[in-house]
């Protein structure tokens, strides 16, 4: 079984334009994607002389609906655990009314929006949801979403996975998760002076600790073995242009699969 999920809130772009969840590259502004420039390495693009480092700036977008947060906001940190009732490529409706109890339905539709994602969440199962959001600067957010397989729930058992396991991770404009059981780490890509150069590039790898790290290329999905589960995992963006209100370099997601 393919382990996969969506995401959280009122429709939340996190740059100014958010690109397609199904292509890799395209063109835009700081939010949607942007051109790239000549021939491509694993932390982005670079023209073929190495005088401009670039990459096409994607985004990773969550939203939840109805919003989870009084005024429907966007909440800084958002859990709560349900049952899958529905799911399709990158959404799930969830409804946090536990089997049994004496509460009306109340389902929430997630959706993610993330370049090469292909994630479907198992409908019947029983998962946590774990949404947080930071200000950082002129409207923009940094968030993270996690979700995670309950064994049990309101003391019935899971009826599709007894396993704790993680489904889905996605974040953007951080590199470490709170919901990870490992670490991301940023090596900068050599590029010209700032004078020179369009901006600072990386790539990225993510490891336990006392283990090796695992690269994870951009613009591109690979599958590996990280701490005792399967995934399949794509950076998003790892470049930070020089440009006044840039986005924060980092956006990736890590999909569970069997």
């Amino acid at each position: 079984m393919v382990r996969r999920v969506s995401g959280v809130v009122v429709a939340v772009c996190l740059l100014s334009a958010c690109q397609s969840e199904d292509s890799a590259t395209g063109s835009g502004g700081a939010a949607g994607s942007g051109g790239a420039a000549g021939a491509a390495g694993s932390g982005g693009s670079a023209s073929d002389a190495g005088s401009v480092c670039s990459q096409p700036m994607q985004a990773i977008s969550v939203t939840v609906e109805p919003s989870p947060s009084d005024g429907g906001g966007l909440p800084d940190d958002w859990k709560t655990t349900g049952k899958v009732t529905s799911s399709s490529k990158n959404e799930l409706t969830i409804d946090d009314c536990p089997p049994g109890g004496s509460c009306t339905p109340n389902p929430r539709k997630v959706t993610i929006k993330a370049p090469l994602l292909d994630f479907t969440a198992p409908v019947g199962a029983f998962v946590s949801v774990h949404w947080t959001n930071q200000p950082y600067n002129m409207g923009a957010v940094k968030t993270t979403l996690g979700i995670r397989n309950v064994p049990t729930w309101d003391n019935q058992p899971n009826p599709v996975e007894v396993s704790e396991i993680t489904y889905l991770l996605v974040a953007d404009g951080v590199l470490e998760h709170p919901d990870a059981v490992f670490k991301g780490s940023a090596t900068a890509v050599e590029c010209p002076p700032p004078g020179q150069g369009s901006g600072k590039l990386y790539e990225l790898s993510f490891g336990e600790a006392g283990k090796p790290a695992v690269p994870v290329p951009f613009g591109k999905v690979s599958t590996f073995m990280l701490a005792g589960e399967g995934w399949n995992a794509s950076v998003v963006r790892s470049f930070e242009p020089y440009v006044y209100d840039a986005a924060l370099p980092f956006a990736w997601w890590f999909m569970g699969v069997d």
